[in-house]
């Protein structure tokens, strides 16, 4: 399952009026806005997560993605690789 997939369940269970698309799932101490394009299995156990709106992310300087459907390679790409290429 990917990141993208799992805000969908998200919002869907916490029934939030808005689409998914406006929220994006960030680690719990909001450091990272977790890439939609990564599995779950890419947080490496992690699970201490929190779901802000899109916005907010934005606004609190948050970079995020809007790549959706995974690595064409069918590798599952590390959340914390794509985090430390990001500050290169």
């Amino acid at each position: 399952m990917y990141i993208a997939d799992l805000t969908e369940v998200l919002c869907k269970k916490k029934r939030l009026q808005s689409p998914a698309t406006d929220w994006v799932l960030c680690l719990a101490d909001l450091t990272l806005a977790l890439p939609l394009d990564r599995t779950v299995a890419s947080l490496e156990g992690r699970i201490d997560l929190t779901l802000v709106r899109r916005q907010w992310a934005v606004e609190h300087g948050l970079r995020i993605g809007d790549r959706r459907g995974g690595d064409p390679s069918g590798k599952s790409h590390l959340v914390f690789e794509y985090a430390s290429s990001d500050r290169m």
